[in-house]
This record gives C-alpha cells, structure tokens and sequence, in this order.
C-alpha cells in the first residue's frame, strides 16, 4: 500500500476478528498482515519487520504466549498487543510476563484499541529514531 504506516502484523486464528483488526488498522494507515497460526507469525515477524503486533492467546498450534515470547527475543521494541477473549488477571498477568506490552480484552472497543495501538507505535518510532 503505497503511503503505509508500515505493516502491523494481526495474529487471529478467527476470520471475522482478524478481518475487524485489518479494517481498524488500516483506516490508520497501516498495511496489515493477517496470520491465523503461530507458524506462520513467526515466519512473517522475520519478514515484515512489523511496527506493531496484535497477538490472540489462542492459536492452533501454539499459545500465544510462546509466540510472544519468541518474538520478543528477536527484537525488544516491537510493541506486541495481545487481544484476547482471556481476560481475567492471571491470564493478562501472564501474556505482559511473555514479553507483551500492553493486553485488551475482546470484544475490543475500536477507538480504545487504536488509541493504545498509536501510543505504543509513537514510542517505538522514538526509541528506534537516531539521536
């Protein structure tokens, strides 16, 4: 997409919450990348060099957690957003303790979302940006 923002990679193994993050993220800007397993993020996290990610707890064939884990340990910036229908404490304890930044629970509210989205991609840029 030309004029992008740069890709946010969407981790949904669900069709309709993955298309709902796609159409959010790119009425910002932003050009996304829609992955429905945790074979597949981790292959396009290499390649998409994504400014953000939004990860669901749930996958086919791995937690979320592990692939938040691993993605962290390739790069310590990248702002990883889990959104996920677990939403009680332990569970949101858990996925920031795998590295992610922030945690909402779903049904997300799109405006908030964005608004967390934003802040996150704002810092980043700033912490990637030459002194």
């Amino acid at each position: 997409m030309a004029g992008s923002r740069g890709d946010v990679l969407i981790v949904e193994d669900t069709p309709e919450s993955a298309e709902l993050f796609a159409i959010l993220v790119e009425r910002e800007g932003f050009q996304p990348v829609v992955c429905g397993t945790a074979a597949e993020a981790l292959a396009a996290f290499g390649r998409a060099r994504p400014v953000a990610v939004i990860l669901d707890w749930t996958l086919p064939d791995a937690p979320g957690t592990e692939v938040c884990r691993q993605m962290r340990s390739l790069d310590q910036v990248v702002p990883i957003i889990f959104a996920s229908g677990r939403d009680d404490e332990a569970s949101v304890a858990r996925g920031l303790d795998a590295g992610a930044d922030d945690y909402v629970g779903k049904p997300i509210r799109g405006g908030e979302f964005i608004a967390r989205l934003e802040a996150h991609v704002k810092r980043t840029a700033a912490l990637r940006a030459p002194p």
